[in-house]
């Protein structure tokens, strides 16, 4: 007879947790990526340079509170998603093509690639909140998640 399953002890992190933060770590560093390019960007939006401004602040936040869960749990930041071409994932590729397109052209391509990237950012907190135990890996979904939903909230209807 085989021993039943049971759940991690508290605050331990399951896979599933451990992919969530892998994910979250690139997703956000990519998005950063782009909201620096944004904020250097004479003549932007105000819209745009706004939001950029509000995804520096959160996601800067956010970073110090994934990687302090890694390293609390033992784990360094090995990036497994590095040059993958991935819902969600601004690409160097991405950025470089934002960075020479101009004026309105770069706002509405840089607004679309916030608007891709906050979707599937979403649909990756969603996943945790449904599948995770860490109670500080939850935690941290469900911030993601209220703030790419208001971040998209920002952009309006597609």
């Amino acid at each position: 007879m085989s021993s039943p399953i049971s759940a991690p002890p508290s605050g331990e992190l399951t896979p599933t947790d451990v992919a969530f933060v892998e994910l979250a770590i690139p997703q956000n560093e990519s998005a950063l990526a782009a909201a620096e390019l944004t904020l250097k960007r004479p003549g932007a939006d105000p819209r745009l340079i706004a939001l950029a401004q509000s995804v520096d602040d959160r996601y800067r936040a956010e970073l110090a509170k994934l990687n302090s869960v890694l390293g609390g749990a033992g784990l360094t930041n090995t990036n497994q998603h590095e040059g993958h071409d991935m819902p969600g994932m601004i690409t160097e590729l991405e950025l470089k093509a934002l960075d020479q397109s101009q004026g309105k052209s770069f706002d509405d391509r840089m607004l679309e690639t916030f608007r891709a990237h906050f979707q599937e950012s979403l649909t990756v907190a969603r996943s945790e909140l449904s599948a995770g135990t860490a109670k500080a890996v939850l935690e941290l979904g469900a911030d993601i998640e209220r703030t790419r939903t208001e971040l998209l909230g920002k952009l309006g209807a597609p």
